[in-house]
């Protein structure tokens, strides 16, 4: 039987939207990397973390999310979708 996974979130959001990732009690911090806006450090805060997209990441652009844990880290990307910021 598998695991399930530490985090997770919709697969897409819309171009400025805000995406919402659900964690496991054993993540206390996720990596996000932003195409055109590099990594930051995200907190978990009752197992739920917020990011905003800022509304310059066009559609078509994969936001990586990564709880960085050692040894195993997992990671899930998040597809960004037009909107009306185009």
């Amino acid at each position: 039987m598998q695991n399930a996974p530490r985090l997770s979130a919709d697969s897409t959001v819309q171009e400025g939207g805000t995406i919402n990732v659900r964690v496991t009690s054993s993540v206390r911090e996720l990596s996000v990397f932003i195409p055109g806006h590099g990594s930051r450090q995200i907190r978990v805060v009752n197992g739920r973390a917020e990011i905003p997209v800022p509304p310059d990441v066009p559609g078509g652009s994969q936001i990586l999310i990564s709880d960085l844990l050692v040894p195993d880290p997992f990671s899930i990307t998040v597809d960004v979708v037009g909107g009306e910021h185009r």
